[in-house]
């Protein structure tokens, strides 16, 4: 796809999905980051594994500032981009809390909510591991 069909397809249904932006080594090095963490904080459940513990982690600032990301990012934002908040979600499934459905700007203290989310799998999303699922088009109107 092209920048401005992806950018159309987002503005339409409120998602897309990219495949391959990043190659399997950076997603192999990511799986082992998130296993370091696990080591390095055993008392921390996988899914608390939020901004506190990568905010001068030298490996997920490498990751966030990939080039292949950002070029994905700039077509919505432009070239003025900033991280506002960060965390991994490595939740094995019917494991933990579960994610009830909501929309990401509820939580973010942002005006004008001008935001992109980008969601990188480390492993294989299904359902029946519990990838995430959306609702095309509630990004449209008002919040929920």
């Amino acid at each position: 796809m092209t920048s401005e069909e992806i950018v159309h397809k987002y503005n339409k249904d409120g998602w897309v999905v990219i495949p391959n932006v990043i190659d399997q080594d950076l997603v192999k090095e990511t799986q082992g980051h998130i296993e370091w963490l696990g080591r390095k904080h055993p008392e921390i459940r996988p899914e608390q594994y939020h901004h506190q513990l990568i905010v001068d982690d030298p490996f997920w600032i490498r990751l966030c500032t990939d080039a292949r990301l950002i070029d994905v990012i700039e077509p919505f934002l432009g070239p003025n981009i900033a991280l506002f908040a960060a965390h991994y979600i490595s939740k094995p499934p019917r494991t933990g809390q579960p994610v009830l459905w909501h929309q990401d700007g509820n939580y973010w203290p942002l005006e004008p909510m001008e935001v992109i989310t980008i969601w990188l799998a480390a492993d294989d999303s299904t359902p029946e591991n519990g990838c995430m699922r959306v609702i095309p088009g509630t990004h449209i109107g008002q919040k929920l």
